[in-house]
């Protein structure tokens, strides 16, 4: 690993995402028993908050958001899962070595997002550990 992703990996910004996003998961987990069953609602209704975020200080009216939302819930429903997109561009990507970024600073971005995930995920795992 280089210097440079050392250095950016003990920056706390994953640590404070992953914070704000489970706060926001457990406040769907808990307020809405159908976002327990289906990782694709639960990621539908953290967009719908988003987009509630937003436009918050535009006008809406109430028939035309219940329509956006409508067309956003049928477009993800037909679509794969954000993660399985995911998942087969790294195995493409990564495992295949075929398609690879063209941009120099997607691919330093993406190795150093993956040691701090990592690093993240080990300290979580660790502590989990300790526990018992």
């Amino acid at each position: 690993m280089s210097d440079e992703i050392d250095f950016i990996v003990d920056d706390p910004t994953v640590t404070h995402e992953m914070e704000k996003c489970r706060t926001r998961v457990i406040k769907h987990l808990r307020g809405n028993e159908a976002t327990r069953n289906s990782d694709r609602y639960l990621y539908f209704k953290i967009l719908s908050e988003t987009c509630d975020h937003i436009y918050k200080d535009e006008e809406l009216d109430p028939e035309t958001k219940k329509k956006l939302l409508r067309i956003m819930w049928t477009v993800m429903r037909a679509s794969p899962k954000p993660s399985t997109i995911g998942r087969v561009r790294r195995q493409i990507q990564n495992k295949e070595y075929i398609y690879l970024p063209t941009n120099p600073e997607v691919r330093k971005q993406r190795n150093i997002r993956e040691a701090s995930m990592s690093i993240y995920w080990n300290e979580e795992k660790n502590m989990f550990i300790e526990e018992r």
